[in-house]
């Protein structure tokens, strides 16, 4: 909360003293608040959202864990879908790639929940194996939007056996910096 005000000596629960509003800039600006409410979130869907996904993963103790079983493996958080204000967004995710070899390239994007249309997306590539690694992407909306998250994997298309990736604490705040979890 930013604003000015002004207050005349040390109020107490006996003595009250009012909160004066001062002239100038008084906004109300909100940050570092998530959006992105995963126990909304209650199947991993396909591509058509008219049923959950087959043995497409878990959701457990707000970890994702979501099974690429070939290229371009995905699945939508279709029941989590949030509505946005036109504005930047920040969204940010741990992401640990739980094997010991091979490909490590993933597709995190947003999208309109009407017609799956491509808002932004980001390729991160991990670094390691088995270690969880935060990736945040900036994205705009210039009208009020209902939004899903797409996640997908990238890459070799034959390295995909025994592929699971585990998303945890996922994170949507208005802004255009990702804060602390």
């Amino acid at each position: 909360l930013k604003g000015n005000t002004s207050q005349s000596g040390t109020p107490t629960p006996d003595t009250p003293i009012p909160i004066n509003v001062v002239s100038g800039d008084n906004t109300i600006k909100v940050e570092g608040k998530n959006l992105f409410d995963i126990s909304k979130i209650t199947a991993l869907y396909n591509s058509s959202y008219s049923e959950p996904k087959a043995n497409a993963g878990t959701i457990e103790n707000g970890i994702i864990t979501v099974n690429l079983g070939s290229y371009s493996d995905r699945v939508y958080l279709y029941d989590s879908s949030i509505t946005l204000e036109a504005g930047t967004y920040t969204l940010s995710t741990y992401v640990k790639a739980n094997k010991s070899s091979g490909n490590k390239n993933l597709t995190i994007s947003v999208r309109k929940k009407s017609d799956k249309s491509n808002i932004n997306t980001t390729y991160p590539t991990l670094s390691s194996y088995n270690v969880e690694e935060r990736f945040s992407n900036t994205f705009t909306l210039s009208e009020t939007t209902e939004i899903i998250l797409d996640l997908q994997g990238g890459g070799e298309a034959g390295d995909y056996s025994n592929l699971n990736i585990q998303f945890s604490k996922i994170q949507i705040e208005k802004g255009s910096s990702a804060s602390d979890f």
